[in-house]
């Protein structure tokens, strides 16, 4: 099991309201690896399954992850 936000900590900076780093929300690392926002709610089953497996895949393409 991979927690693809919890890795991507070492590849992009994010930071919470106090200032200090946080791990990624789903929309913000789609975001920072796709240059674009994810259409629809992300409360959908189905849209949250596709917008992580891209950013997996994204992340995977640029060796973040094994």
């Amino acid at each position: 099991v991979v927690c693809i936000m919890e890795r991507s900590k070492a590849h992009a900076t994010f930071y919470g309201r106090s200032g200090r780093r946080k791990r990624p929300r789903n929309d913000e690392l789609y975001r920072h690896l796709t240059g674009r926002d994810p259409d629809g709610d992300l409360h959908d089953a189905l849209l949250d399954a596709r917008v992580t497996a891209t950013s997996y895949f994204e992340g995977r393409r640029r060796r973040w992850w094994s």
